[in-house]
């Protein structure tokens, strides 16, 4: 057997493992769910003659150490119609636990939408739990938000440097609703401090 049969021995063999073996500690994530090989691949050949030569391009492009099973549906067994080879960050983003932010007809993890937009995942994550909407979670840093008022347009810093109100202040009030009116002009109360 050449090196590369035995590697794709080693992962079919993982696989069947993963699918059949109760006392395999991943097969609650595996059989345990029902996920399954179609019939065919339970005999190597059949995953080999399947797999081979889409496996060798991936390598070809992304290394041995960056190939490795994927199933395109996570709820779905393993065939050759669910199954792909991909890198260990196609496959992260792949899981049925990560966090998925649906904006402008795309359905994005936020790993994914951190490398579409150029964003730090951290900034999203921060984002996310001070309770931003989408459309402000995924709005570029480059590009403050501006403000119209008064035949004035500003960014929220220069407003809130210019008027002595917390920018801080002056997000929650527009993630509240207000105007941008209300935002700039309304006293200040003691508990907005």
């Amino acid at each position: 057997m050449n090196m590369k049969n035995k590697r794709l021995y080693n992962i079919w063999s993982g696989i069947k493992t993963r699918c059949y073996n109760q006392k395999c500690l991943d097969y609650k994530n595996y059989g345990g769910n029902g996920i399954k090989l179609e019939q065919s691949w339970l005999k190597f050949e059949n995953f080999r003659d399947d797999m081979s030569e889409s496996y060798e391009r991936h390598i070809n492009k992304h290394g041995q150490k960056q190939t490795s099973i994927d199933r395109i549906d996570s709820l779905k067994g393993y065939s050759k119609e669910n199954c792909r080879w991909a890198t260990w960050k196609t496959q992260q983003n792949n899981r049925t636990n990560n966090t998925r932010i649906y904006f402008n007809r795309h359905n994005f993890t936020i790993s994914q939408w951190s490398d579409e937009l150029g964003l730090r995942y951290g900034l999203l994550i921060q984002r996310i739990k001070k309770g931003w909407c989408v459309k402000d979670i995924l709005k570029p840093v480059d590009k403050p938000i501006t403000l119209f008022f008064n035949g004035k347009k500003q960014t929220v810093f220069e407003w809130s440097k210019e008027l002595g109100i917390n920018k801080q202040t002056i997000f929650s009030r527009l993630n509240y609703g207000w105007t941008v009116k209300e935002t700039l002009t309304k006293p200040i109360k003691l508990k907005d401090k």
